[in-house]
């Protein structure tokens, strides 16, 4: 049996990582020359891209 709000936390999930990823982006810049040669920025994204 489907929970009623089991679409609506699940979009609260999502939403919630993607503000992580903002705030990652806020610290470590939006330089994709920083992204790609800073394995803590690129596993800080990843993390929250693979949750859901």
């Amino acid at each position: 049996m489907k929970h009623p709000d089991r679409d609506s936390h699940i979009l609260e999930h999502i939403f919630s990582y993607c503000l992580q990823i903002e705030e990652t982006i806020q610290r470590f810049g939006d330089s994709m020359e920083v992204f790609q040669t800073d394995i803590i920025y690129r596993n800080a994204a990843a993390l929250c891209i693979l949750q859901k």
